[in-house]
């Protein structure tokens, strides 16, 4: 489900990008320079894209850690460190979104920490140990 998420926000982000290129051939057609103007505010607008993409993330990551933490495939501490992490990683996105914090600014990427020492445990765990085993029924 997280790869499907983020794929089709990824989609959609590529689309919305590739829509650029119309505008600028119909921009550039004009002879004006007041033409390039809806250009401008396109691309200052793009770069709140990665605040969206952050939230279907988050979303994907939610999903992700909360099946974890049901099915007990990995240690309960560890699940949910991941659902704690999300917190204060979402706490940073209406703060870049509404310009309360630049998105590459020391406090966002504080807030984003915990979740990342948290993937990159994550991963190491699974690589070396795997999911916990679980007895098939009969």
């Amino acid at each position: 489900m997280r790869g499907g998420l983020e794929t089709v926000g990824y989609m959609i982000t590529a689309a919305g990008w590739l829509l650029l290129i119309p505008l600028a051939a119909s921009a550039a057609a004009r002879a004006d320079g007041s033409a390039l103007a809806p250009l401008a505010d396109a691309l200052v607008a793009a770069e709140g894209i990665g605040s969206v993409g952050t939230i279907v993330f988050v979303m994907g990551a939610a999903m992700f850690y909360l099946l974890l933490w049901r099915a007990r495939l990995v240690p309960r501490w560890l699940s949910g460190w991941g659902l704690v992490a999300l917190a204060p990683y979402l706490v940073a996105v209406p703060l870049t979104i509404f310009g309360a914090l630049e998105a590459q600014s020391s406090v966002v990427v504080g807030l984003n920490i915990p979740l990342a020492l948290q993937e990159m445990v994550l991963a190491v765990w699974l690589i070396a140990k795997g999911f916990r085993e679980v007895p098939a029924e009969a």
